[in-house]
């Protein structure tokens, strides 16, 4: 009674020994310029009918065209729509690549935990999560793919069994180019499982004579891309260039991630739990991102307990590499013009080993400052700060720390941060 602003918040003091100007509860309200304004609430952007129509939607991205047109992607389990942010409407539906089988389409899904959308280089990527497993063939008998001249049916046969069926998603790498994809033209999904240990796989055009080899196969769903007219896959077929016989560095296809950020013209993305990868900068003459993941890959403390979450530019061409305990900074050379500049240029440091991000999309910025929610609270991580001393400092979101203890453990990794 009797403030006549408010600058602060505090909801863990007695609320009779509350300074003047410092707030201990309100609702529904915001602070503006010291004075608690109604908030305006929520808009509907999409009608109940849109919504039935569209159904779940599993990620959000922005899109901004060449002509400075601003909307916001839609995605859902098998095409993305486009909200018009200006006119309010939404598109159709822009299916993503499918496979007919036995008259059932295979579409190449996205799933609710692993869905990101971002833009590089005018186009929509949808990352779909990195591979879940790997099979490998030495190119023996039962450990090969095999391929027979005019036909467009390829078998694969493996030592275990596969655990694949009928329309799932997988990258296959051989020393022979043509048998290896997807690529935007070639729809690499399980067709048949003859047996356990073996499935196949169909061409667009018949191969060209008849032959073995060893494979190298990731059990995942590559990136789809969006050009503005057509969903299609981005080019795969290079796993790790072991079977390609590159020499090193070799070069890589953009690999399957569930996290990545696009900085300096160049993409950063997850590579498994434990790895971070950069590509080459921008895309090559045919529209393709490349990597090396010889010399342009990091590992962060690898194999102890924790996953990266998320990672955000920073300071000094550095990127920070959040896991569920641990801050790292990473920095990859800007000067690629030999291996030996880019392993001397490039490190991974650490910043604290007792505090982390609990919500990979949680992390934002604003002003230069970062902001991500912990298992503790809501910190800031700043430029000028030793961020080393980070976990001997309070969090940010102390004052109001009974709404953060509020806060579901078991739904707290699909926390937002947005500015």
């Amino acid at each position: 009674d009797g403030d006549n602003g408010f600058y602060g918040v505090d909801t863990r003091s007695n609320p009779a020994t509350l300074k003047a100007g410092v707030l201990q509860d309100a609702k529904n309200v915001r602070m503006d310029l010291q004075t608690l304004q109604v908030r305006k609430g929520i808009k509907r952007l999409l009608e109940t009918g849109t919504m039935a129509n569209i159904g779940k939607i599993y990620g959000t991205g922005i899109y901004v065209g060449k002509d400075g047109t601003e909307k916001i992607v839609l995605a859902c389990k098998t095409g993305l729509y486009l909200y018009n942010i200006n006119e309010g409407s939404v598109s159709s539906k822009y299916d993503y690549p499918y496979k007919q089988i036995n008259g059932t389409q295979y579409f190449r899904e996205v799933t609710e935990e692993q869905t990101q959308i971002i833009q590089a280089a005018d186009k929509i990527y949808i990352l779909r999560g990195e591979a879940e497993r790997y099979i490998e063939g030495d190119g023996s008998v039962g450990q090969r793919v095999v391929a027979t001249n005019g036909s467009t049916t390829v078998t694969v046969t493996c030592n275990l069994p596969h655990g694949l069926s009928v329309g799932d998603e997988f990258v296959i790498e051989t020393p022979d180019e043509e048998l290896n994809g997807p690529t935007p033209t070639k729809n690499f999904i399980v067709e048949s499982t003859p047996s356990l240990t073996s499935f196949t796989y169909t061409l667009t055009t018949p191969y060209n004579a008849n032959n073995h080899h060893a494979y190298v196969i990731q059990v995942a769903k590559p990136v789809l891309v969006f050009n503005g007219t057509l969903v299609s896959v981005v080019k795969q077929g290079i796993i790790d260039g072991t079977l390609m016989g590159g020499s090193t560095p070799t070069e890589c296809d953009f690999p399957p991630t569930s996290k990545a950020i696009y900085h300096k013209n160049r993409i950063y993305c997850k590579y498994s739990r434990d790895e971070i990868a950069v590509s080459d900068y921008l895309v090559d003459e045919f529209g393709n991102w490349k990597f090396d993941l010889t010399i342009q890959a990091l590992s962060i403390n690898q194999g102890d307990e924790q996953d990266i979450v998320g990672f955000y530019p920073w300071t000094r061409d550095e990127i920070l590499v959040f896991k569920t305990n641990s801050i790292y900074a990473a920095r990859f050379a800007d000067n690629t013009t030999s291996p030996d500049v880019i392993l001397a240029e490039s490190y991974v440091r650490s910043l604290t080993f007792d505090l982390g991000c609990v919500a990979g999309r949680s992390v934002a910025n604003v002003g230069g400052v970062v902001f991500f929610l912990s298992s503790r609270g809501i910190y800031a991580l700043e430029p000028q700060l030793d961020t080393n001393l980070l976990s001997n400092t309070q969090p940010l979101s102390l004052g109001i720390q009974k709404y953060i203890n509020r806060i579901n453990q078991k739904y707290v990794n699909k926390s937002v941060g947005i500015v």
